[in-house]
């Protein structure tokens, strides 16, 4: 009988043993993940994916020189800002030299998160997110004075075919210049090859951001500069706008624009954007056209 009684009291301290085990077994595996996840996050970081033209865009992205020539390393003021805005943040970023139909095709597939010095159309609003403006530039047409008797008079764009063949750059959106797609364009695929286009006749006028040609014209030490070279800003006489393009497939989306967003409001208010931008035309010799 006692035997009996032995057992059953060690029966009931065992269930007992069980139960506290079970207990503690549970909350174990309710609290592991967290624990997890910040391990997980100090070990491997999620890293942000930017994408920049590999043609240069100065100020805005162009490689640092060495006794003239191009480096491998990239500066500018789109590489600054996005510096200033995510390298105190939790996340690592990389910046990623591409073509730029290539740039917008790994947006397209979210292979990047997102690509910088964008002009809009209609297309790209559909296909990414847009950021909102962080510079604007002058679209303009050039022109050789000496090509023409008198000014040519340019009421709307499309008035330029009149006088002659016009050149682009390949792969630009010139939407906002109010250049009509169905004339097409005469292209080449370098900036620095517009001037010398006009010299040889194989256009009357070429298309361009003011800022930005001249930005070329200064970093590649281009001193064979037609003297003669008009520059005019198109008819419509409106600045265009300048974006970060966001994949529509990127995990971070929301957090990227939000960021960058808030980032170049504050810039912008304080005068630093402005001043951000200066500092690199001047780091190039762009400001000795600024007259132009």
């Amino acid at each position: 009988m006692q035997l009996l009684l032995f057992f059953h009291l060690v029966k009931g301290l065992l269930a007992r043993l069980l139960l506290v085990l079970s207990v503690v077994c549970l909350l174990s595996l309710f609290s592991t993940p967290t624990v997890l996840a910040k391990q997980t996050k100090s070990q491997s970081s999620t890293v942000l994916k930017f994408c920049i033209e590999d043609t240069e865009f100065p100020p805005f992205n162009y490689f640092i020189r060495e006794n003239g020539k191009p480096t491998a390393v990239s500066d500018g003021y789109d590489i600054e800002l996005l510096a200033l805005v995510f390298s105190s943040t939790a996340f690592e970023y990389e910046i990623q030299v591409r073509p730029w139909v290539r740039c917008l095709h790994s947006l397209r597939n979210g292979s990047i998160d997102a690509a910088m010095s964008a002009s809009l159309n209609a297309k790209r609003e559909i296909d990414f997110r847009a950021s909102e403006a962080y510079y604007y530039l002058t679209p303009s047409y050039f022109y050789l004075k000496s090509s023409f008797i008198s000014e040519p008079i340019i009421e709307k764009l499309e008035d330029l075919s009149k006088y002659g063949q016009v050149c682009g750059i390949k792969g630009f959106n010139y939407v906002q210049f109010g250049w009509p797609p169905h004339l097409g364009l005469i292209e080449t695929p370098y900036m620095s090859h517009l001037s010398d286009m006009l010299k040889k006749n194989r256009c009357k006028f070429f298309l361009d951001r003011k800022e930005s040609f001249y930005g070329t014209l200064a970093l590649k030490q281009h001193d064979l500069m037609p003297p003669d070279l008009v520059s005019r800003p198109t008819p419509n006489n409106v600045k265009e706008s300048f974006h970060m393009l966001v994949s529509r497939k990127s995990l971070h989306q929301d957090m990227i624009l939000s960021l960058f967003n808030a980032s170049v409001r504050k810039m912008e208010s304080s005068g630093e954007l402005a001043k951000l931008l200066n500092k690199h035309q001047q780091k190039i010799g762009a400001n000795r056209y600024a007259e132009e």
